[in-house]
């Protein structure tokens, strides 16, 4: 492909999600925006990355094209029973995002969220200060959760984990100074902490702390066969663990240990035995949500887990398909040395246990990275720090 006919693909897709993000992230503000706008600006990207499918997605017909083509009908059609039976259409879009990214070059389709998701970020908290759109009421221990312009506080500090890590990813590629990150992570860290109370959030954001320096000095560990390994298989090992814990809560509510972790966890283990014992686990995906406020009324109720949100509202199948993509994409990854991303991905496999964005292309912009052009990375993995830039 001719580098001009690459730039003009790339281009138009990154146009299709820039346009994507406005009108879902402003969903997750209390900006007075009616629903059909924010929609038109959803439907209208979409529909960008659907031309350039149209127009740039062709394919050789050899014996491994055929069976991506075959895999890609399969996960589009169980995409679309799993949307129907949830009522969820990103999942939907999720595919057409995910497929839609092949060949374009993800280092631009992450500057376009960080541009993006960054700038909604300050306008919403200015727009906060300067009294012209709200705050949640949410309480905790007696103290406001402040989420300044977002609808809930672990929406706002979720978008910041993410921002921070799409910006470790580039700052690791480019062998960039990581001490004024270091810096950044925990100032912003500690303030969410304090005005927001968002735990898993705010202990995500210093977690890149460790992160970042490992990548920085010691990404030749991860030439370790038993770290591959778990990179490989970080979302079947998390979704068993998930499992295992709120099985293990069913059976043994009494249990110090898994008491401790539900009230650490804000009680999200019981939410997830709640939803286990009303609705069960779905092969195909169910709504839930409208069902349980029809039986329960107003009582508050949510699954954060991104697993558990499989397993009850998405369906296994789908869970089962997202889990074969990211095996075979992380594998690919490892075997050509680009180390970062499947580093990342156990990072967000980890934080998913407890929280539900795993599968939101709104936060969650390393789905991309599935089909999408890897540019090498520009420092070797081998290579010793001696006289990097600090």
């Amino acid at each position: 492909m001719s580098s001009n006919k690459k730039d003009i693909e790339t281009n138009l897709f990154c146009a299709g999600y820039a346009l994507f993000l406005i009108g879902q992230i402003l969903g997750h503000t209390f900006f007075p925006i009616p629903s059909i706008i924010r929609y038109m600006f959803i439907f209208l990207g979409i529909g960008l990355i659907v031309l350039k499918m149209a127009l740039y997605d062709s394919v050789n017909l050899n014996v491994s094209s055929i069976f991506k083509i075959i895999f890609s009908i399969v996960f589009l059609v169980v995409s679309i029973i799993s949307a129907k039976q949830s009522q969820s259409p990103i999942l939907v879009i999720v595919w057409v995002l995910v497929i839609g990214a092949r060949n374009i070059d993800f280092d631009k389709a992450l500057k376009t969220f960080i541009i993006i998701s960054v700038s909604i970020l300050i306008i919403t908290i200015l727009a906060y200060f300067l009294g012209f759109i709200n705050e949640s009421s949410a309480v905790r221990g007696g103290n406001i959760r402040h989420s300044f312009g977002y609808r809930y506080p672990t929406d706002f500090v979720a978008m910041i984990a993410y921002i921070f890590m799409a910006d470790l990813y580039m700052c690791i590629k480019k062998n960039s100074p990581i001490y004024n990150r270091i810096f950044m992570y925990i100032v912003v860290g500690l303030f969410t902490i304090f005005e927001c109370d968002s735990r898993l959030g705010s202990g995500t954001i210093f977690i890149l702390i460790p992160v970042i320096i490992f990548l920085k000095y010691k990404k030749s560990v991860l030439q370790n066969r038993a770290i591959k390994f778990i990179m490989r298989n970080a979302f079947f090992i998390c979704s068993l663990t998930s499992i295992l814990l709120v099985q293990s809560y069913i059976n043994n509510p009494n249990s110090g240990l898994l008491v401790n972790i539900d009230q650490l966890t804000s009680y999200r283990l019981t939410f997830n035995v709640i939803a286990v014992k009303f609705f069960g686990y779905s092969l195909w995906g169910q709504e839930i949500y409208q069902r349980y406020e029809q039986m329960m009324g107003n009582n508050y109720f949510f699954i954060d887990s991104s697993y558990y949100i499989f397993l009850i509202q998405y369906g296994i199948v789908l869970m089962i398909l997202v889990g074969i993509v990211f095996y075979f994409s992380i594998k690919k990854k490892l075997k050509a040395n680009k180390m970062i991303i499947p580093f990342l991905f156990l990072i967000i496999c980890i934080n998913s246990l407890i929280g539900q964005q795993f599968y939101l292309p709104e936060y969650n912009v390393f789905l991309l990275t599935v089909f999408a052009s890897i540019s090498p990375t520009y420092i070797d993995i081998d290579k010793e720090t001696k006289g990097e830039k600090i």
